[in-house]
């Protein structure tokens, strides 16, 4: 089964909720380019789940896009994630 990980944006804020983790994780978004953008930790609803600290920062590129969304891949610590967004209009 797939997570369930909500991510709302603005242009410079993302929050990232899950209902069945019960959490909201909020970060500063702060692009550099058209395709690539930092994310800053700010706050969290469940600290203890957390493996970020205040002003840790993600960095993300969009590698593709589609009709539906984009896939990404991005940098954290020695970590590499990678993934697809989906867009859901609301």
């Amino acid at each position: 089964m797939a997570p369930d990980l909500i991510i709302n944006r603005t242009e410079d804020y993302q929050v990232e909720s899950s209902e069945s983790a019960d959490y909201a994780d909020t970060f500063k978004i702060v692009w550099t380019s058209e395709c690539e953008y930092y994310c800053v930790f700010e706050s969290t609803s469940k600290p203890n789940r957390m493996p970020y600290s205040k002003f840790d920062t993600i960095f993300a590129a969009i590698v593709s896009t589609n009709s539906e969304g984009y896939v990404f891949e991005s940098l954290f610590l020695d970590k590499r994630p990678q993934g697809e967004l989906i867009l859901i209009e609301e």
